[in-house]
């Protein structure tokens, strides 16, 4: 076509696109250096086949099938586009946000009647994908540095309104299905990938880094992400189980470093270092009650403790946070045991909350702590904390042997698995990787191997409760000459439920089901208490031996129940000598 004397201009547009409307150049803006923008973009309309993910109702049953309709495109695309905001932009003084290697493709899809259309009022979508190299402050003194690489952001909705519950189609960017390409500049274009499968999505990933003058410093991807789906209210005495259509707002972390302290980042750090943190948080709203809303946090940490400081100071490992809280008074919280949430914690990274809703509102943390005192003291075991606020009032037992059941207002437990301690003295130094009865021949003084125990404080009715089991492997006097002296205690035994100054104590099955209440994330300790003032302490194997003079071993066994205020000792397979040897 010619365009002027001795000008030309080549129309080399395909057919197989359809009716196009297309612009695209290099933008240039500098607003008064506040404001500054550039880069490649492109505008274009134009006519394409779609094809759309399955709909579905609250019950998630299929409503709709998957399906091609005809829709008319307006996308908005960008390139390689740096952007700043701040003050004296552009020079080497300047103060702000700067956002760098930008891409974005929107495409604002609406349905046309004919050919797979339908008649009627036509439905709309959006989808984005945006990718940044990096967002960062610039010009902040030397020292502070906060930036976003590797950033990635998807969104991908429908217009449509639907009930609570309910999912509408979505356009599919899947492999086989919606082929979308994006002009973002003169020559350049960013291809969609989602996957409709995937439902309605808001997702946003990438790297973060932080510095503030060494003291603190932060590490590690990240994620954000909104979608609708559908979880589990959690059963109780009196209720069953509840399915639910909410919408989550998750935040996730992953592979996160945390320090704070002095001199960071160099062999001279002193202060706290968290490392290999995985997070992920949920915050869920019911799509019918918007009012209503629960909280659900699950992280972990590979190794927490203090650099360059006393060796007085603990170490922590394999660092568990769990959180399961409902907004409402007296609410039920989600049992995400029975549906997992998966949720996005960084590039390509996910994590999975399985937190059990069965003890009701809970905050527990947990670690596998080591701590040395010179060489005096040692202790090593996983530790935990927990809080519960049972949704559901507990049953207490009664003198008259007629249930009184009551709101407990707060339950707080300790509990240890797999804790060693020794006090004393170890020939050549204690050895952490063993128990005390696995290096028993090196030890002068007092042992404990591999014990769980649970520790629990209720407040209840204006009363108090507490309530411990603990199972102690072996427990031991080490040091002696065996023929000399000897004291020992194999599976040794503590039961504890201790009753109010009315007689009343906790029924634990049947405040909490046949099993009874589950401390702890492994399930190692459970109080299972039926009722009654208790405290006893048994053993499977105790000996004690001083010399050829005295001589015990056997099981034995010592409690103190609802008997009358009656203390019961018991014995089995026992023997005892008294005397010298004949």
């Amino acid at each position: 076509m010619a365009t002027g004397p001795g000008n030309t201009l080549t129309l080399d547009m395909a057919g197989s696109e359809g009716k196009i409307l297309k612009a695209a150049g290099t933008l240039t803006l500098n607003a008064f250096g506040f404001f500054q923008v550039t880069g490649g973009f492109a505008i274009e309309q134009r006519d394409q086949a779609v094809t759309l993910s399955a709909a579905t109702n609250a019950q998630g049953v299929q409503t709709a099938a998957p399906t091609t309709v005809n829709a008319r495109l307006l996308t908005i695309g960008a390139s390689n586009v740096r952007a700043f905001a701040g003050i004296n932009g552009g020079t080497a003084d300047q103060v702000g946000l700067e956002l760098t290697g930008a891409n974005f493709g929107l495409a604002l899809v609406s349905e046309v009647a004919g050919n797979g259309g339908v008649v009627g009022t036509p439905r709309k979508w959006t989808s984005l994908e945006a990718t940044a190299q990096q967002v960062a402050l610039v010009g902040m003194p030397e020292g502070l540095t906060l930036q976003a690489n590797d950033i990635k952001v998807q969104i991908n909705r429908a217009s449509q309104v639907v009930p609570a519950g309910a999912k509408a189609a979505v356009v599919d960017y899947a492999a086989g299905a919606t082929a979308m390409t994006v002009a973002t500049g003169p020559s350049s274009g960013i291809a969609f990938d989602m996957p409709g499968a995937n439902g309605a999505m808001l997702t946003a990933t990438g790297n973060l880094t932080l510095d503030a003058f060494g003291f603190v410093q932060v590490t590690g991807g990240f994620a954000v992400e909104k979608r609708s789906t559908t979880v589990t209210l959690a059963a109780t005495r009196t209720l069953p189980a509840q399915s639910l259509a909410v919408d989550v707002l998750t935040f996730g972390m992953d592979n996160v470093t945390v320090f704070a302290g002095v001199n960071g980042g160099t062999a001279d750090a002193a202060g706290l270092r968290i490392a290999g943190i995985d997070l992920a948080l949920a915050l869920v709203t019911s799509q019918a009650e918007p009012g209503r809303k629960w909280t659900a946090l699950q992280a972990n940490a590979t190794s927490a403790g203090f650099v360059g400081l006393s060796d007085l100071l603990p170490t922590i490992r394999n660092l568990s946070v769990e959180l399961n809280q409902a907004s409402r008074a007296n609410d039920r919280v989600i049992d995400f045991s029975a549906a997992p949430l998966t949720v996005l914690i960084g590039p390509g990274q996910t994590v999975d909350i399985d937190i059990d809703g069965a003890a009701g509102e809970l905050v527990r943390v947990e670690g596998d702590i080591t701590l040395q005192l010179f060489d005096f003291a040692y202790l090593s075991g996983r530790i935990g904390f927990e809080k519960y606020s049972p949704t559901a009032p507990i049953t207490l037992a009664t003198a008259t042997g007629v249930p009184q059941q009551v709101t407990a207002t707060s339950m707080l437990a300790i509990t240890g698995q797999g804790v060693s301690v020794f006090v004393g003295y170890a020939d050549g130094g204690f050895d952490t990787s063993k128990t005390p009865d696995q290096q028993a021949g090196n030890l002068y003084g007092f042992g404990v191997s591999s014990a769980d125990f649970g520790i629990l404080i209720a407040k209840a009715g204006g009363q108090s409760y507490t309530a411990a089991k603990a199972n102690l492997a072996h427990v031991a006097l080490y040091g002696f000459d065996p023929n000399d002296f000897e004291l020992s205690a194999s599976d040794l035994q503590l039961e504890i439920n201790r009753a109010d100054a009315n007689g009343r104590s906790i029924d634990f099955v049947r405040s909490f089901g046949a099993g009874g209440l589950v401390l702890g994330s492994t399930g190692a300790i459970a109080l299972d208490f039926r009722g009654g003032d208790r405290i006893g302490v048994f053993a499977r194997e105790a000996v004690l031996k001083v010399s050829d003079f005295l001589y015990f071993r056997g099981a034995i066994g010592f409690q103190k129940a609802d008997f009358g205020n009656t203390l019961r000792a018991g014995n089995n397979g026992l023997t005892p000598v008294l005397g010298a040897k004949g």
